[in-house]
């Protein structure tokens, strides 16, 4: 707990596909969404941060997405997984005022 609010933890999301060829519009479909940071991690395959107040770090909203976009895909599998190990704490930023008082 820092200030009161508890620090809050998120995984990374991976997405690994079937045909890497299909990679680029993948990420060009979740880069048209805000709340989605997408970072190549591998010819098949991309880690993905979500932005937002979710209780689940986004994983249900993603997955939803992602079937909707491998239903328009055919032949294309997206397989979704969720890093085990924390990546990301959310703290409340401290805001000092001019002369330094909070």
């Amino acid at each position: 707990m820092d200030c009161g609010v508890p620090s809050r933890q998120s995984a990374a999301l991976h997405i690994r596909i079937s045909e890497p060829e299909a990679l680029p519009e993948l990420m060009a479909a979740l880069n048209e969404r805000v709340h989605y940071v997408v970072q190549q991690i591998a010819p098949d395959a991309v880690v993905v941060s979500v932005l937002g107040s979710f209780a689940d770090g986004g994983e249900r909203e993603l997955s939803l997405f992602l079937a909707e976009w491998e239903s328009r895909c055919a032949g294309v599998d997206v397989e979704l997984k969720t890093d085990d190990r924390k990546t990301a704490a959310v703290r409340p930023i401290l805001l000092r005022t001019v002369n330094g008082e909070k």
